[in-house]
């Protein structure tokens, strides 16, 4: 018996040790997922875990489901809620879902057939000494030969995404979905234009247009240059853009370690995205446009963008929609303007005149004339014309005069709106006097003026900001104007618009209903150690590895006084910033600022 239970022991041990000692699968794996795909292999729309991964499983390959019997060959990210797409063979021309596949054949050519044999797309890597395709951690699908050298890569040809070391030349350019959730190319695109600079594009069924950067400035102001020819931009791993035109940002979490994305959206804006790979869901850490109104074509022909409060289209009085599945194609007469009777007809019947307009010519030109001869009227009528002309001409001269004779701002400082005029819009005084309720509710006040609650027409709730003296706080107006204007960063306050009515200077921002960050850094436990000059709290917020001697203490002071001496609340007192990068770069370590300052 004992020996028995021995036996059974050492049995029961060994098939246990032999079961643990099999290796494990990968999470990311699964059971018919390959890492590369050699001559003469194939993977299959039938099976659905037929599919390529990376070696870190970060992202798949395969076929991609886009209606009943409708795939994609397709890229996406793994660890993504809804199996976000990087990158598309046959965007356009979905395959059926029965028989079609992509082989790898034995000539050197990736192939995507159909259920009918027939070629949907294909590499031109035929005759080649391609060995294998493999999809690389960076989720880039390259072809390569024996020793390693590749030969085809899906970088080369990005479709509304581009990833991490991708770039983006003058042979390339992104071009967005048509819908949400949907493949097929749309009508935005993000390319190296003739001039080397690189550009958002509206290409509609009815009208084309570029809408950024900004077609109101010219090219350094917007930051750009037209004097590189490299025309090549890319994102590297920690979040940063940069391009041969200038244009550069970063995400706002830049930093190593997080799988990102830079697409051209279905609605026209370019954003930055970054993975949260615990949920599956994505962040917007940078976009190109803060107002979506801005992006041209976004409603289509006829079509009106507004807030209410989020953007959304609309149709004009007497329009409606063209197409309710797609705004792109704008909005229609919502009337038959053909099928009108006379009866309806809004003229008036003058007798012995006849009016060539539009009868069978679409053009603008006409001509009105007497039928019966007298044509010495005429001289009468050029007459009257001329004299009304020159009546309202001195009318209209008297009027500028009088209204700049009577201005107190100089015109080049009125001239400076418009350089911004197409960034924000423009309110007048009234409508802020009204969305404010004659200025009733402060919010706070600073040095150069008040900042008011109010409620605009299309209801959303905005902090107006009102300059008590224009005279002196004219530059600090169009400072905070142009720089707000060069500024779109997620977690920065919003600017809406802007009036510059006579001696009239406010700001509009979106307001903020939990108040600014300052009302969050520190807890009632902080502020009140503080108070009480406890040096405990030291270790709280300052980083304590400054103190090891590594901090110039000299020029922290410096800093410091300067920052003080900015927020000034007399703006007589306040630095120019002149002064502050004189002493910031001086060799002095104590700020000397003119009394005056």
């Amino acid at each position: 018996m004992t020996t028995n239970s021995s036996f059974f022991f050492i049995a029961t041990l060994f098939i246990t040790i032999t079961i643990s000692s099999f290796p494990k699968a990968s999470p990311s794996s699964t059971p018919h997922s390959k890492t590369t795909l050699n001559r003469g292999s194939s993977l299959s729309v039938e099976h659905e875990q037929d599919i390529l991964t990376s070696p870190s499983g970060s992202f798949s390959c395969g076929f991609y489901q886009l209606g009943d019997n409708a795939f994609s060959f397709s890229i996406w990210f793994t660890h993504s809620a809804n199996k976000t797409i990087a990158w598309t063979a046959n965007r356009d021309h979905p395959i059926n879902g029965r028989g079609s596949r992509i082989t790898f054949r034995n000539d050197g050519t990736m192939v995507l057939t159909d259920v009918d044999g027939a070629v949907v797309w294909a590499t031109n890597t035929s005759s080649t000494d391609a060995s294998k395709a493999e999809l690389l951690n960076s989720g880039n699908l390259v072809i390569t030969n024996s020793i390693g050298r590749v030969l085809w890569q899906s970088f080369d040809s990005p479709t509304d995404t581009i990833l991490p070391s991708q770039p983006i030349t003058k042979q390339s350019k992104l071009v967005s979905s048509i819908a949400n959730r949907a493949l097929s190319s749309g009508y935005y695109s993000l390319y190296f234009d003739s001039d080397n600079v690189l550009r958002l594009l509206y290409d509609g069924p009815e009208i084309s247009s570029i809408y950024w950067p900004n077609q109101d400035l010219n090219v350094w102001q917007n930051g750009r240059t037209i004097y590189n020819s490299t025309r090549r931009a890319v994102l590297d791993d920690n979040g940063r853009f940069s391009s041969s035109d200038r244009l550069q940002f970063n995400a706002s979490d830049a930093g190593p370690g997080i799988k990102r994305r830079l697409t051209v959206d279905y609605d026209g804006n370019l954003r930055l995205y970054s993975l949260n790979e615990s949920n599956g869901s994505w962040k917007i850490t940078w976009e190109a446009l803060s107002q979506l109104c801005n992006v041209h074509g976004a409603c289509g022909r006829n079509g009106v963008c507004v807030y209410d409060p989020a953007p959304k289209c609309s149709c004009p009085p007497f329009y409606k929609i063209s197409d309710e599945r797609d705004w792109n194609r704008g909005c229609k007469l919502g009337f038959d303007r053909f099928n009108y009777s006379v009866d309806k007809d809004r003229f008036v019947e003058v007798s012995g005149l006849t009016c060539n307009a539009t009868e069978g010519d679409t053009s603008t030109a006409g001509s009105l004339y007497m039928t019966n001869g007298r044509k010495a009227i005429w001289v009468y009528f050029y007459g009257f014309v001329l004299a009304v002309g020159a009546i309202e001409f001195l009318f209209i001269a008297s009027g500028w005069w009088f209204l700049f004779r009577k201005r107190d701002v100089p015109n080049e400082v009125e001239e400076g709106y418009q350089m911004i005029t197409s960034q924000f819009r423009r309110f007048t005084y009234g409508e802020l006097k009204k969305a404010t309720r004659n200025f009733k509710e402060e919010l706070g006040r600073g040095g150069s003026g008040a900042v008011y609650k109010g409620i605009l027409n299309d209801k959303r709730v905005v902090a107006v900001k009102r300059l008590i003296d224009v005279t002196q706080g004219e530059d600090e107006f169009w400072a905070e104007v142009s720089t707000i204007g060069k500024i779109n960063h997620m977690n920065l306050v919003r600017m809406y618009g802007f009036c510059s009515e006579d001696k009239h200077r406010l700001l509009v921002y979106e307001h903020l209903e939990k108040g600014s960050l300052d009302k969050l850094l520190f807890n009632w436990l902080v502020k009140d150690k503080i108070a009480s000059e406890d040096e405990s709290w030291v270790g709280e917020l300052v980083d304590m590895r400054i103190m090891k001697g590594e901090l110039n203490m000299k020029q922290a002071e410096m800093v410091v006084v300067i920052a003080l001496l900015c927020v000034e609340e007399d703006s007589n007192r306040r630095p120019t910033m002149d002064a502050v990068v004189e002493h910031l770069v001086a060799d002095d370590e104590e700020p000397h600022f003119h009394p005056a300052m």
